[in-house]
């Protein structure tokens, strides 16, 4: 025999039968020594005549064979008398002495009934030994209790064993089945697996059952050791069940197989804690000494609000069970920031999650419905509020000028490198020009700053101020904190003046692909927020048929940012405004992505009111653009208007009035003008609160696609505007425009209209004699640049009795009134009327001039014989 066997080499566990010690690893040198012992019998027994007998008996009787000859018995009915033997002593005398197991890994038994479902017996063509993998099929499925077997109707009776040393359990064992073990002293070991779901069961029944005592003797033990973290993770059916469990000790942990019933979604983890937590995810346990109180809390990373209770029966139309408590206490938790929606929750009233959370769900199938709800608390359904994180600071201590990079303040030792903070002016109207007509109170002096270093009480900026404040008038606040992330579900509100999702004074909030439909106010609402990002599908269905405040997401003094996706309101799509609050200052640098849409003729777009400055929009299809403000900006936008509903200003493409003052810009734009009325234009502005700087609009190769009834395109109408109003027109296309009787209507309708720089250059689609710009009421131009005019005009001397006669030209299209252009005339003939002359343009004004000819010796005309002469008219 070798120093080990091949059981001994391959054995399972470190000690034979002993799992608790391990995986045994077979070592390269007991491999090496059986293999050498087992090609050293292979050797002998090829070379010197393999022989084989049926029986030990036939073996023993058969003597006369020389010493270390081998001999395989195969077939013996005693299953131990089969193996490997060699001779010993000379040929006649000695006898034979068994070497080893017979060099079969393989052998394949059958059960073909003859046994018993608990009592197997099987038959095989080989012996069944402890060095051989057996592979049996099972012919009845195996009841309660030990189960055992018994191979080729003799020798001993193994016990089944599952690989954990386990009696298989009921059913484990299922009728058709085909099961792998090895014989191992008196056990049948199996390698292969029972049938799961028997196991399961047997599991779960045993743990239900009998938990109570097995886990004391267990926590009794673990006490006796010092050892109590070994007992971990019991498993209850609910959490009224581990509720009502009395051990001797508590574990470290309790896990549910559900809230209410096992299975239906509420499970948890849940550890022990040394106090009673303040929220309610959490439950104690009574130990069996009838005193001891032990508090567990929810230990889960995600926590879903069906493990706070939540049925999730809600049906999107306002049934189910009103879960409002549960899911505030799961909003409420503590424990985890990151929540996940798992079914559709109805809900009746607010529910306010904090700042950093993170909810998410897997599509527009999960979420809250609020539809049934008659009223909703703070006229917000979800709220992430983290208006605590904003924090008054000490004041400005002295002037800061518009680009400052840096500002001083009393103390600035609450603000630290990375702050985002807040200098607002609480009582000044100054962003406008005043508490004037049209002026709101809600539109205040200030901005949202960031520190990028700190030196004693002075901030060094991480960019320059829009704006210069004087520092007695500023307040300052700090805001920390982080935003939401939400992703990913559905919230419907009641068809109320309400907002579905509410977040303010967030950092970097994040709403990706949620829903929110069915309020008469707003889907969504970002108030102080700074670098937002949001790319949703939210819409505001039609209820009322009337337009109201209906908007897909409402701004109000935001900072940075970007938004996608596409917004559907019986308004705007996308608005930005502001009320009256602590750091209502302009909403800045936001750029929009999306599309926005709505039905009423109504700016889907909205930058118009006079709180902004700085918005960019970025490509989109709107119905409708808005502006006001200060220094907004379109690139390759199309807005299309002209649905008429709910009295809507129908046709017009772009409009503005609250004009805080700066430039806005439009770049490659395209524009659907639909006039239900000549008077309508792609384009009006009507200017009003008094603007505090300039205005100037600047249109760079847009395409303007008008109706046959619209009169104009563009049209600025001003009324006593103290501050210049420019308008910069480069290479417009127009299309359509058979009713158009001017391309730009300047009109002044009360007071000063000054312009200092009018540009219409490059117009292209328009007709040879529609005028480009026209003014109304009284336009000052300070400087205009406009597209050249010439023509060929004939001059006959109307008589020859005079040396001077004056021709009448007209343009082709007339300049603006105040526009006088630069003529220039070039005669095609040296005589006119038999006399050597010259021509000269003389009585310039916007529509023509007089193109006056004179005779070189002063003398009167010959003949009234006619010449021509060609013209150039510039206004550059």
């Amino acid at each position: 025999m070798p120093m080990i066997t091949a059981v001994e080499m391959d054995r399972d566990f470190e000690l034979d039968g002993v799992p608790s010690s391990g995986a045994h690893h077979v070592r390269k040198s007991d491999r090496r020594v059986w293999g050498t012992w087992v090609e050293q019998i292979i050797g002998a027994f090829t070379s010197n005549g393999g022989l084989i007998y049926a029986s030990k008996v036939l073996l023993d009787s058969d003597l006369d064979k020389d010493a270390n000859r081998m001999a395989w018995v195969l077939g013996d009915p005693v299953t131990g008398n089969n193996g490997i033997y060699r001779k010993i002593g000379p040929s006649g005398t000695g006898s034979w002495a068994r070497s080893s197991d017979l060099p079969f890994s393989f052998i394949i038994a059958s059960d073909e009934g003859s046994g018993t479902s608990n009592a197997i017996e099987a038959t095989s063509n080989l012996p069944i030994s402890s060095s051989a993998l057996v592979l049996l099929n099972i012919f009845e499925t195996t009841g309660p209790g030990p189960v055992t077997v018994r191979f080729n109707g003799t020798g001993p009776v193994y016990t089944i064993k599952t690989a954990s040393g386990n009696d298989p359990a009921t059913g484990g064992l299922l009728a058709g089945m085909q099961v792998m073990g090895r014989v191992s002293g008196e056990t049948f070991r199996l390698y292969s697996d029972q049938a799961s779901a028997a196991v399961l069961a047997a599991a779960e029944a045993a743990v239900l059952e009998a938990q109570g005592h097995a886990e004391d003797a267990q926590a009794a033990a673990a006490i006796s050791t010092g050892a109590m973290s070994t007992l971990l993770d019991p498993l209850f059916a609910t959490r009224a069940v581990a509720m009502a469990w009395t051990p001797v000790a508590a574990p470290d942990y309790i896990r549910t197989a559900g809230y209410a019933a096992a299975g239906d979604g509420g499970g948890a983890l849940y550890k022990k804690v040394g106090s009673q937590p303040s929220h309610a995810g959490k439950f104690s346990i009574t130990l069996s000494d009838a005193v001891t109180i032990v508090w567990f809390e929810i230990a889960e990373q995600v926590l879903t609000e069906r493990m706070f209770g939540a049925p999730c029966d809600g049906d999107w139309s306002g049934g189910g069970t009103d879960a409002l408590t549960q899911l505030q206490a799961w909003a409420s938790c503590p424990v985890s920031n990151r929540k996940r929606f798992t079914g559709v929750s109805k809900a009746t009233d607010a529910i306010t999650f904090p700042i950093d959370t993170t909810l998410e769900g897997d599509g527009y199938d999960v979420g809250i419905d609020f539809s049934a709800a008659v009223s909703i608390t703070g006229f917000n359904c979800v709220v992430f509020d983290g208006s605590a994180n904003l924090v008054q600071l000490t004041d400005l201590s002295a002037n800061v000028a518009k680009g400052a990079t840096a500002l001083s303040l009393v103390d600035a030792s609450g603000i630290e490198p990375g702050d985002y903070f807040c200098i607002y002016n609480p009582a000044d109207y100054s962003w406008m020009a005043g508490n004037v007509t049209g002026a709101r109170n809600t539109y205040r002096s200030g901005e949202w700053c960031r520190a990028q270093s700190k030196s004693g009480n002075t901030v060094v900026l991480m960019g320059p101020l829009w704006s210069a404040y004087t520092a007695a008038a500023m307040d300052v606040y700090r805001l920390r904190g982080g935003g939401p992330r939400l992703r990913d579900f559905r919230i419907k509100p009641p068809y109320l003046a309400v907002t579905a999702v509410y977040i303010d004074c967030a950092i970097e909030p994040v709403v990706e692909r949620i829903r929110t439909d069915g309020s008469s106010y707003a889907g969504l609402s970002l108030k102080r927020c700074i670098n937002e990002h949001v790319d949703c599908v939210l819409f505001q269905k039609v209820e009322s048929g009337t337009p109201g405040n209906e908007y897909g997401i409402v701004h109000s003094s935001c900072y940075g940012g970007e938004i996608h996706g596409s917004y559907y309101a019986q308004r705007h799509g996308i608005a930005f405004g502001n009320s009256d609050f602590p750091c209502c200052v302009p909403n800045r640098s936001v750029r929009v992505y999306a599309d926005t849409y709505n039905s009423f003729g109504i700016g889907s777009l909205d930058f118009g009111h006079g709180c902004n400055e700085n918005l960019h929009a970025i490509g989109g299809t709107h119905s409708g653009i808005a502006i006001g403000g200060k220094n907004h900006k379109f690139s390759g936008v199309r807005s299309r208007a002209g649905i008429a509903q709910g009295g809507g200003s129908s046709g017009i493409t772009v409009s503005g009035s609250e004009f805080a003052g700066g430039s806005f810009e439009f770049d490659n734009c395209y524009f659907e003008q639909r006039s239900s009325a000549p008077s309508n234009s792609a384009v009006q502005i009507v200017p009003q609160a008094s603007p505090v700087s300039d205005l100037r609009f600047t249109f760079k190769n847009c395409t303007f696609e008008t109706d046959a009834a619209d009169a104009w395109v563009i049209r600025i109408q001003g009324s006593s505007c103290p501050v210049g109003i420019s308008l910069e027109i480069e290479n417009p296309t127009i299309l359509g425009g058979a009713g158009l009787t001017q391309f730009a209507r300047l009109q002044n309708v009360g007071g000063t209209f000054l312009m200092p720089l009018l540009v219409c250059r490059g117009v292209k689609g328009l007709g040879a004699a529609v005028p480009r710009v026209v003014t109304t009421g009284g336009v000052t131009i300070s400087e205009a640049h406009m597209d050249p005019q010439e023509g060929t005009q004939g001059v006959t001397p109307a008589s020859t009795a005079v040396s001077s006669q004056a021709q009448a030209v007209s343009f082709s299209w007339a300049y603006p009134l105040g526009v006088t252009p630069k003529v220039k005339v070039q005669q095609f003939n040296a005589s006119i009327g038999a006399k050597r002359c010259i021509v000269i343009g003389t009585s310039i004004t916007n529509a023509g001039f007089t193109a006056t000819a004179l005779t070189c010796d002063a003398a009167n005309f010959g003949t009234t014989a006619a010449g021509s002469i060609q013209y150039e008219a510039t206004v550059d």
